[in-house]
């Protein structure tokens, strides 16, 4: 993910039944402009197609032409740039910050067999995703973004019923 930027979950509408991957548009890494065609779906003989609510960076496709999906399966990851919302736009010309504390460099902790460490990139994305990490599955201790992300495209391949 790049700073100043939010992931976008693109998953299957609502649809009556399964339904068939007909194409798919960009590739991973291409710039795309908002309501630009991401997939192209065939349910119940009509094509339904999925656009890109805003203009971005198609980043991981998680599905392949061909493959069957159904409503709210994940389809594709989109990075969206943030839009500014800064009601009262800071003035630092003006300002004179006191020297910083000098603090020997800091040593992680020793993590315990029963705990592990969430990086703040991990805990941010959890955060904004509404992901328990206590749910997450850490790696050799670790959680990072990309335990994050398994996470949700496993709950969003294998919802429960």
């Amino acid at each position: 993910m790049n700073p100043g930027t939010t992931t976008h979950l693109i998953c299957a509408p609502q649809l009556d039944e399964p339904a068939l991957v007909l194409r798919i548009g960009p590739q991973s890494g291409h710039d795309v402009a908002a309501n630009a065609a991401l997939v192209h779906l065939l349910c119940a003989g009509e094509e339904v197609l999925i656009q890109a609510p805003d203009a971005g960076q198609v980043g991981q496709i998680m599905v392949s032409v061909g493959d069957a999906v159904h409503a709210g399966d994940l389809l594709l990851m989109m990075e969206i740039a943030e839009a500014d919302t800064q009601l009262y736009p800071l003035q630092v010309d003006d300002v004179v910050f006191a020297p910083a504390c000098q603090l020997p460099p800091a040593r992680p902790a020793p993590v315990a067999a029963d705990e592990f460490v969430v990086t703040r990139a991990a805990a941010r994305l959890a955060a904004r995703m509404g992901v328990d990490l206590g749910m997450v599955a850490d790696v050799a201790g670790r959680i990072d973004e990309e335990q994050v992300f398994d996470y949700v495209r496993q709950q969003l391949q294998n919802p429960p019923r």
